[in-house]
């Protein structure tokens, strides 16, 4: 069956970013499916709203403060259209995305999750330096080892409850954070996906393609990025 609406379930603010990220735009344009975007920030980061300085404004994106407000429209799409496909970015990261999450699996949805980091990684080996070198990272920094814990806590609660989508998208690493009763699916990174849509579109042109591709390290990249562990006087250095 042809999909017709397709879901972001999103933790964060949603921006322009995002949208082009998703490739929002080519599938509505080109595919003809609508988009639905339900931001829970207020209700499971309401401390992190505060760190983004601007808002995508449009009719696609839904915000809700209550689990409650969140329930009734999301009965709303399934009842509309019982195929909507849902990509969900919530993970079971405290008590409230826990719920969410779960309250998901009480419907027969085709619900998704990227479930790796979409880029190469490395296995970090075992052994007492590495063990004596996180202990003191956290020593140091003692407020993220609260959220450390919570986030570990929760991820195993959420492998116990089952509450993980019926599929998971593998692209990028061999950290693979999806449960095994998902259906894996291989999956290009949106950044790939992105880069052969702008290709595309170059190769129809004559225009010189004298481009420049910066890899950028992973954050925290922003001060803003803070507010989620309630690490203080982090600042990235540039040199």
């Amino acid at each position: 069956m042809k999909t017709k609406n397709i879901l972001f379930l999103y933790p964060f603010k949603f921006r322009k970013f995002d949208w082009y990220r998703f490739e929002c735009d080519l599938l509505e344009k080109e595919y003809n499916i609508k988009i639905h975007i339900h931001e829970v920030i207020n209700i499971i980061y309401p401390h992190f709203k505060k760190a983004y300085l601007s808002e995508m404004v449009t009719s696609n994106i839904t915000e809700f403060n209550t689990l409650n407000e969140w329930k009734v429209k999301f009965e709303e799409l399934i009842q509309e259209d019982p195929n909507i496909l849902i990509m969900n970015h919530v993970k079971p990261v405290n008590f409230k995305a826990l719920k969410i999450c779960r309250y998901i699996k009480k419907f027969k949805v085709r619900d998704y999750i990227y479930a790796s980091a979409q880029m190469p990684d490395k296995n970090i080996k075992i052994n007492l330096s590495n063990i004596f070198k996180k202990v003191a990272w956290f020593i140091y920094n003692p407020k993220p080892l609260g959220f450390f814990i919570q986030d570990k806590f929760f991820h195993l609660l959420g492998k116990i409850l089952g509450i993980y989508p019926k599929y998971a998208l593998k692209s990028g690493t061999d950290h693979f954070l999806g449960s095994k009763k998902s259906e894996v699916i291989k999956a290009n990174s949106h950044d790939f996906s992105n880069f052969m849509i702008v290709k595309k579109k170059l190769d129809q042109t004559e225009n010189v393609r004298n481009k420049i591709l910066y890899l950028e390290k992973p954050g925290p990249m922003f001060s803003g990025d803070n507010l989620i562990t309630k690490k203080k006087n982090v600042r990235n250095v540039y040199g």
